[in-house]
């Protein structure tokens, strides 16, 4: 191994994480495609001049996926698959039951997105929320089951829970390399090709460049509900709930306009940003104001900032309003800017009595 040699004498490479580089390697080689060797070691070599030993772990799957032999990927999740367990409830005598659970990539990868989003810490008001975390992700699974079982006839009945993931035309159809979960608290979860192929064969796909197979991403005045193409394009541009410092992911937000519908705003991209459940209300509730600028939704936290706006917006034809005077917080670090003339918003708002 002179590439790991040379890095530990040159100072580099620490020796106990180079420890970390020959058992990796070990694991690796027989699973390696003819002439693989010396690509795989120089990105040990190179991540374990940087990182720690759980960074030199994480890269075998990923070099599996790029250098593995044909099928070699697909087969080791296969084998996961087939060790997955639900138990029966265990009853401790006092009202409490306990499940034990065994999932492989795919299955966690699809609960975490569901109930990753749902569980994080949710102040009201500024109570803070006091459930633990075990509580609050139990509270998420519940609430994703019982969406699930009112279904009508097994036809999902929201996009919130599914699981997106990228991956090349030139490698669905080769099976090759690997799937990349995208929009969700697993981002970066590979998946084997095979899988890849199967979730395509059930679920749609969404290109990842919207608009290229002719979606219509932007409606006129006549339309108030954002269209299935809006919402996926708002979930790549917002990511996650608009409000300051929420990390709900974007598939189980609501799309809000931030010029109201009802007020005569447009039903398009540039009007819209997303919103989990709970701060979609508050926004309204509290009359707070948002605004696009630079791809990123700001939001003035200034009680009735929204009827302020409304009341002082130019009449004239600019369909784009001026910004509010006021304090604007953004909850994706939008840093501070002069006043703009646009105003962004992605989604509808489908909650009764909310314009």
């Amino acid at each position: 191994m002179p590439a790991l040699l040379g890095a530990v004498r040159a100072t580099r490479v620490p020796l106990v994480t180079a420890a970390v580089v020959v058992d990796e390697f070990e694991r690796l080689a027989p699973r390696l495609a003819e002439g693989a060797e010396v690509p795989v070691m120089a990105g040990l070599v190179e991540v374990a001049s940087w990182g720690r030993a759980k960074d030199v772990r994480g890269l075998r799957e990923r070099l599996v996926a790029k250098y593995g032999l044909v099928g070699e990927l697909q087969g080791e999740h296969d084998k996961a698959v087939e060790r997955r367990a639900l138990s029966q409830p265990f009853s401790d005598g006092t009202g409490l039951f306990e499940y034990t659970m065994v999932v492989d990539t795919e299955a966690k990868a699809v609960i975490e997105a569901a109930v990753q989003g749902l569980s994080a810490p949710r102040p009201a008001q500024g109570e803070p929320d006091r459930r633990p975390s075990g509580q609050r992700r139990m509270d998420a699974l519940l609430e994703v089951v019982r969406r699930g079982v009112a279904s009508a006839e097994g036809v999902s009945t929201t996009p919130k829970a599914e699981l997106f993931v990228t991956v090349s035309l030139a490698d669905l159809v080769a099976r090759t390399n690997a799937a990349t979960v995208f929009g969700s608290g697993e981002a970066g979860t590979l998946l084997a090709p095979e899988t890849a192929r199967r979730i395509a064969c059930d679920a749609g796909i969404v290109p990842g460049v919207m608009g290229k197979e002719g979606q219509i991403l932007d409606l006129g005045r006549r339309f108030r509900l954002f269209t299935s193409a809006q919402l996926r394009a708002l979930w790549l541009r917002d990511g996650t709930c608009t409000f300051p410092d929420c990390t709900v992911p974007s598939t189980w937000c609501d799309g809000h306009h931030l010029w109201h519908w009802a007020d005569g705003g447009p039903t398009d991209l540039a009007n819209a940003a997303l919103l989990c459940g709970r701060h979609h209300t508050v926004v309204h509730t509290k009359g707070y104001h948002g605004q696009l600028r630079d791809g990123r939704v700001c939001w003035d936290l200034t009680r009735g900032a929204y009827d302020h706006w409304l009341t002082h917006r130019p009449r004239p034809a600019s369909a784009d309003p001026p910004a509010v005077a006021g304090p604007t917080t953004s909850g994706a670090g939008c840093p501070p800017v002069p006043p703009s003339t646009v105003v962004g918003r992605a989604g509808p708002c489908p909650r009764p009595g909310h314009p």
